[in-house]
């Protein structure tokens, strides 16, 4: 005769077959080494694969903004060196003719017009610095049409802290706007009156935003450097129930 403290055999390959907490097991069936294996591998590749795909991500994010930063660089750079090939050009130009625009305290803001190629120099009073015996005047140039470098807008404006929450209908409207990156409004320009702001620039190029009360928003690129817009209307938000 057996003591009750004592196991049977058979309880006890029952025991071994049971999941309990100190076991490895998925969903209350037991796993062997293998399988423990296996979904550790299973574990660690989705891991190095999401991980990977991040890194990608990120490193395509990086070099877009780079050549983003590298072209609006570029773009600025070339403005500078053509107005600095003008101001040499029209150091012998006898054909500039001046008008006062503005006269204060400072000094007077004056105007020269050329008329050789069309460019406009804005000379305006200087502030006065501790290390200069005089005020410096600050000149301004607006190249002519035919002297202004070629250049290309960025692909995107810089991100902009504000977004359709500063909608003055406040969460009610957002709900119903959607991020968009084509068009919003396709039958002539948008209706009705809106508000406007400029964002960040990048190098000679600012975005300037439009923004309706339902809460439609787009920006047009302006060139600060060159005076030009570019021609196209980047929309990014849109509702598509328009009201006034």
């Amino acid at each position: 005769m057996g003591t009750d403290d004592q196991d049977s055999p058979n309880e006890n390959k029952l025991d071994d077959l049971r999941p309990t907490a100190n076991k490895p097991n998925f969903m209350g069936i037991p796993l062997t080494g293998w399988a423990i294996f296996a979904v550790s591998l299973i574990v660690v590749l989705y891991a190095a694969g999401h991980f990977g795909f991040k890194l990608y991500d990120d490193w395509k994010q990086a070099k877009q903004i780079a050549a983003a930063n590298a072209a609006a660089n570029e773009d600025t750079s070339t403005y500078t060196n053509a107005v600095t090939r003008e101001m040499v050009a029209h150091n012998a130009d006898g054909s500039g003719h001046h008008f006062t625009l503005h006269t204060d305290s400072k000094g007077e803001t004056v105007a020269t017009y050329f008329d050789s190629d069309g460019c406009i120099a804005l000379s305006r009073p200087g502030v006065a610095l501790p290390y200069l015996p005089t005020a410096s005047a600050t000149l301004e140039w607006s190249l002519g049409p035919d002297k202004r470098p070629p250049s290309h807008a960025p692909i995107s404006a810089t991100p902009l802290g504000a977004t359709n929450t500063s909608l003055s209908s406040g969460t009610e409207s957002r709900p119903r706007l959607l991020r968009v990156q084509a068009g919003c409004w396709n039958n002539g320009p948008h209706p009705w009156p809106f508000r406007t702001w400029w964002g960040p620039a990048n190098g000679c190029w600012a975005p300037f935003y439009r923004q309706w009360n339902d809460g439609c928003t787009h920006y047009q690129m302006f060139n600060a450097c060159n005076g030009q817009w570019d021609p196209r209307i980047i929309w990014t938000f849109c509702n598509p129930q328009h009201h006034p």
